[in-house]
């Protein structure tokens, strides 16, 4: 009986010892398919052109609004609301 356990232990083994082998395999393969651009997720390209289209808007409001922005002078009511109220 013990040799039956033995037998299954070095089974066991041996199997498990194909199986990591046949996932580092994988693992280069899915590597060298990526190639130097890797996996991109699907949404990827449409986060850039939300984000390049945010940039742009910002610009646009800061030529727009500059000028009001430097004549602005901040109230103190503005300045203190910034201020936690420590009571």
């Amino acid at each position: 009986m013990s040799m039956f356990r033995l037998n299954h232990v070095e089974d066991n083994l041996a199997y498990r010892a194909e199986m990591l082998q046949r996932a580092e395999r994988r693992r280069f393969a899915r590597e060298a398919l990526a190639g130097e651009r890797g996996r991109v997720a699907f949404y990827a390209p449409v986060l850039v052109g939300v984000g390049n289209r945010m940039i742009a808007w910002g610009a646009a409001l800061q030529a727009r609004y500059a000028s009001a922005s430097e004549q602005h002078q901040p109230r103190w009511n503005e300045t203190s609301r910034l201020q936690p109220d420590i009571r």
